[in-house]
């Protein structure tokens, strides 16, 4: 039988659900994984599935308990795997705090590493990049707040962190595009042109393209349409009129 270790916020509506079966999370007060546990049950934790959130820090402590109690268990990397579910689940998008996140993505190159061909890793190598987006949007919002305060030299430091760890998120073009207003701003005109030719390479038909087309050029930029090749047929009728 397939057991669902049911988890939500208090405040949800699946939460109000289950809390009514109690059974699903607690067995003699105690949680699905401790029960089996401490009765040294043979229930597979593969028959268990974590869906969301509710006590995530007590799921993760009762799997690294498990993992003591049976640390040559074959079903190891799929507790390790759970583990970075819980830490997965646990990240909020608009905390300034990404402690979380950063907890989750040591835990999700943990087990990517130690089984690189158990599908457990192929589903955390898919899920790294909003990792990755998340932990560069602290370093673009901590970049934002310096540049409004002209702090040029450590928003610098954190858009190039963007840059050189984070290069393939959502927030590489802002990043790239504050490097050429602060570089300009300051009089760094070479290092402005510079970062700017690197947005226009690769994203030369985003918005913060054009922002810094303006900067540099000051003027707008204006996306030339390629003319379209005459057919054959037109241009033997052009010949004949």
């Amino acid at each position: 039988m397939k057991l669902i270790l049911l988890a939500a916020g208090k405040s949800s509506r699946i939460y109000k659900k289950i809390k009514k079966n109690k059974c699903l999370i607690n067995i003699d007060n105690k949680s699905l994984i401790r029960n089996i546990i401490d009765n040294a049950k043979s229930v597979s934790l593969k028959n268990i599935t974590v869906v969301t959130g509710f006590k995530p820090s007590n799921i993760i402590r009762d799997l690294k308990n498990y993992k003591k109690i049976y640390p040559g268990n074959k079903e190891i990397e799929y507790v390790e795997y759970l583990i970075a579910i819980c830490l997965f689940e646990q990240i909020n998008v608009n905390s300034k705090d990404q402690q979380i996140t950063s907890l989750s993505l040591e835990q999700f190159n943990k087990v990517i590493k130690k089984y690189p061909g158990s599908v457990y890793a192929q589903d955390l190598k898919i899920k790294l990049d909003l990792i990755y987006d998340q932990l560069a949007g602290k370093e673009m919002y901590v970049a934002r707040y310096y540049q409004e305060r002209k702090k040029w030299l450590a928003s610098l430091r954190r858009l190039n962190i963007i840059i050189e760890k984070y290069p393939t998120t959502i927030y590489v073009e802002e990043a790239l595009h504050r490097l050429v207003e602060i570089h300009y701003r300051i009089g760094n005109i070479n290092f402005a042109k510079k970062y700017a030719s690197i947005l226009g390479y690769n994203f030369n038909d985003s918005d913060w393209f054009k922002k810094t087309y303006k900067i540099i050029e000051n003027k707008d930029f204006v996306i030339k349409k390629n003319k379209t090749k005459k057919t054959l047929k037109e241009k033997l009728k052009a010949l004949i009129n």
